[in-house]
């Protein structure tokens, strides 16, 4: 498998809402095919209406692409100078950041609008925080593959094994009672487990109405209607089930364990999955807005629980966190993961068809364009998502 080499991270927030955008794009990008990928990227956009962004291109690392010109950050800048202040306009986009790596290193890092309109502050890339919605479960499932690696997670033992509650091996809809087995992390990361979709207990807008961990994947555990490993079905629970197997396995907080194990060897200095924020961060905090009647109105601080989509970040630190990825788990000297790992959990492990769209470890998979593309789409109440990563042609 080829992984991407470069990436571009855009932030920012849009009408009602803060998103965040991946696109890893594995194929030749240069200076001479740059405008055509980036009418691409105004596509999706456009299409999106997005605020909060993460765009990835990449290069098929083999002799061939290795010889292509690389990006000239000043073409680029220029381009997305043009294109940025166009979806701004047409969307009432408030604030954007972008940081652009390429070759192991950023060739791009700027700032667009204010990250707090009254007092004027200028969004800085390498400083101002944006919630990241979904992209967040890469880190929750970066932390189950360092478990395995380490051999304390297996992703086809029964999850009960590693839990202080036990999840029922019974489907429960109706009258009927069927032992349909376990349920295994590989079932989690591949959004298999056969849980019933619910977001009850996931939002709130204080911190007293957060539940802990501990308690919410006991008291909100969904209601198990399928056989696991036969549908496949977006799973907010199965994902903080995940990041909670995460704490009672290490011993220690989940978000303290991202800060030890991911954050930290990445040197990811301004990312965090507290809510709310921490001091040194709230700061540096974004401020959502709304676009009604011709003035932006501030949004407020959405808390949701911390595996499936709690995390803060800037560009720069997602600009390392990626990099990371791209070169096999890597940043450095720094290892998060071994280069094996990285390319499993790019690899499908489930669909329904091999025509359709199917589940990578982490990842959805789709093919755009004859390019399989991994993502993860997600609406929420203040903020919408999508990753997305594209390989090279078949």
């Amino acid at each position: 498998m080829t992984l991407p080499l470069h990436i571009a991270n855009i932030f920012g927030a849009v009408l009602s809402c803060i998103a965040f955008f991946n696109i890893f794009r594995l194929g030749k990008l240069s200076k001479d095919n740059l405008p055509r990928g980036m009418i691409d990227m105004k596509k999706f956009l456009t299409l999106s209406l997005i605020g909060l962004l993460t765009l990835m291109f990449g290069m098929n690392l083999n002799p061939a692409s290795a010889s292509a010109p690389p990006l000239d950050a000043t073409d680029l800048e220029a381009f997305l100078d043009s294109v940025i202040a166009e979806q701004m306009a047409e969307f009432d986009v408030p604030n954007l950041t972008v940081s652009v790596v390429a070759s192991g290193e950023v060739i791009l890092a700027k700032g667009y609008g204010f990250s707090d309109i009254e007092k004027e502050l200028p969004v800085a890339p390498d400083k101002t925080l944006f919630r990241i919605g979904s992209t967040s479960k890469l880190f929750t499932w970066t932390a189950v593959m360092q478990l395995v690696e380490q051999g304390k997670l297996d992703l086809d033992t029964d999850v009960n094994q590693y839990l202080d509650f036990e999840i029922p091996s019974e489907l429960e809809y109706g009258r009927q009672r069927e032992d349909v087995g376990p349920i295994t992390l590989r079932h989690l990361m591949s959004h298999t487990p056969g849980f019933e979709d619910k977001l009850t207990g996931v939002f709130s807008l204080t911190e007293e109405d957060l539940m802990p961990l501990a308690q919410y994947v006991r008291e909100q555990r969904p209601a198990r209607l399928f056989p696991p490993g036969e549908v496949s079905a977006y799973s907010n629970y199965g994902t903080i089930l995940a990041g909670y197997i995460v704490e009672v396995v290490s011993g220690v907080p989940f978000s303290q364990y991202v800060e030890e194990f991911i954050y930290s060897p990445l040197g990811m200095k301004n990312s965090t999955f507290e809510q709310p924020l921490p001091a040194g961060l709230a700061e540096n905090m974004s401020k959502a807005y709304r676009y009604v009647d011709g003035e932006f109105r501030e949004g407020k601080f959405e808390f949701m629980s911390e595996p499936s989509g709690s995390m803060s970040s800037s560009a720069s630190d997602m600009a390392r966190f990626m990099l990371a990825y791209l070169q096999g788990g890597q940043l450095n000297g720094e290892t998060i993961l071994l280069e094996q790992t990285v390319s499993k959990m790019f690899s499908e492990q489930f669909t329904h068809h091999p025509r359709l769209d199917g589940m990578a470890h982490g990842f959805l998979k789709a093919t755009v364009n004859s390019h399989d593309v991994f993502h993860i789409p997600v609406g929420l109440c203040s903020m919408i998502q999508d990753s997305i990563c594209f390989q090279m042609k078949k």
